[in-house]
């Protein structure tokens, strides 16, 4: 439908989105447009058509083209998409408000922890899905975001996120969620970062990769 446009960059749509009867999906941003994937006879081109809904072309001729809608949270998150004739599916990734994804410059090729402003993904021990943006860096303090995102094995149904600031020794970075919770990164040799984080005798781990911008 001619007129209208998303509330937001395509980019922003991509990720990971769960249904608890009909499982998982995946929106990938490509170089034309959004990709839909259930599986991988399941696979659907996404039309824009009316604001923040798409019409999903299935390219297998056995499946139905269905209308998927983004849903937006008050602070411009994407929090779910309804697939007509399926259901809602719930996003899993740990979000980033769009207003710092908007503003944030990389810090590719500058020495030491300026070097990594930017968007780091990963997954804690494989089961929930963690988003460390490092806005700005000096000598020894940071200044970051922490995200978070659905974890059900651990009973975690609500994303979110933390503004922190953090401090830099020998090289690795201290974040403090709580007096109990502190998480900590560092270099891991191959171009991420190793992640653990400390709550009492409890560590999960996670490697962080550097995200590319893409809108």
């Amino acid at each position: 439908m001619g007129g209208t446009r998303p509330s937001q960059p395509l980019g922003y749509f991509a990720g990971r989105y769960t249904n608890p009867v009909f499982g998982d999906l995946t929106i990938h941003r490509s170089n034309t447009g959004l990709i839909l994937s259930r599986n991988d006879t399941a696979v659907a081109d996404l039309e824009h058509w009316h604001y923040d809904t798409f019409k999903a072309r299935f390219r297998s001729p056995a499946l139905r083209d269905r209308d998927v809608t983004f849903q937006l949270n008050a602070a411009g998150v994407v929090a779910s998409l309804d697939m007509r004739g399926t259901g809602r599916f719930l996003a899993v990734d740990a979000p980033i408000p769009p207003a710092l994804r908007a503003g944030l410059q990389s810090g590719a090729g500058q020495a030491g922890w300026r070097g990594r402003v930017g968007v780091w993904t990963g997954d804690w021990d494989g089961v929930q899905p963690h988003t460390l943006v490092i806005e700005k860096a000096g000598e020894d303090r940071i200044s970051a975001l922490y995200s978070w995102g659905l974890a059900e094995t651990w009973n975690v149904r609500r994303r979110g996120w933390k503004f922190l600031k953090g401090t830099v020794s020998d090289e690795i970075l201290t974040l403090r969620l709580s007096p109990q919770i502190q998480v900590t990164y560092r270099a891991d040799g191959n171009g991420g970062l190793e992640a653990r984080y400390i709550d009492g005798i409890r560590i999960r781990r996670a490697i962080l990769r550097r995200k590319a911008k893409r809108q």
